[in-house]
């Protein structure tokens, strides 16, 4: 489960939403989530929100896996987490990557965590939903209760020209 890299201020963005594209850090942190999520697993499928941020951080790791990006409506930032749940019940078990929003992480781990279905944790050590930052993913094993672990986002490139750049939450 991933969340889509830096985008960028969205009150600066002057177009819909839907096509915020990632800033300079945000595809850094894609060139990184590719790194990561690589050396871990052999992605099956990648899955990831319609808008364009979601689809631009999986691009590094498609091309490295050979795969194609499919867009799936149940990972927009205005999806049913519930919806999200009972697809993800049928799927969970294979090494799809999903690429979605914070607000979606937040709420389908709040929903599994109301359920006590989940444990998350960052460096071995339990933490909560709100955790995720941009660029960043949780590899989510199957068994139950589920356990996800926390990649810290990573940048690879050059120095950022504007090292203000936030990231995180």
């Amino acid at each position: 489960m991933v969340r889509h890299g830096h985008a960028g201020d969205k009150k600066s963005w002057h177009g819909p939403d839907t096509v915020r594209p990632l800033s300079e850090a945000g595809l850094q942190q894609a060139e990184g989530l590719a790194e990561n999520l690589h050396s871990l697993m052999a992605p099956t499928r990648l899955l990831t929100s319609p808008y364009a941020r979601c689809n631009q951080t999986l691009v590094p790791l498609a091309k490295r896996a050979g795969r194609v990006i499919q867009p799936c409506d149940l990972l927009a930032p205005d999806a049913s987490p519930a919806a999200l749940d009972r697809y993800l019940r049928d799927h969970l078990d294979d090494e799809t990557v999903y690429c979605t929003h914070g607000e979606t992480l937040k709420a389908l781990f709040g929903l599994w965590l109301r359920a006590g279905s989940i444990q998350l944790l960052a460096d071995g050590t339990p933490v909560d939903q709100n955790r995720t930052e941009k660029g960043a993913a949780w590899v989510v094993m199957t068994d139950q209760p589920r356990v996800a672990h926390y990649l810290r986002p990573l940048h690879i490139g050059p120095p950022l020209t504007n090292t203000a750049a936030p990231v995180g939450c």
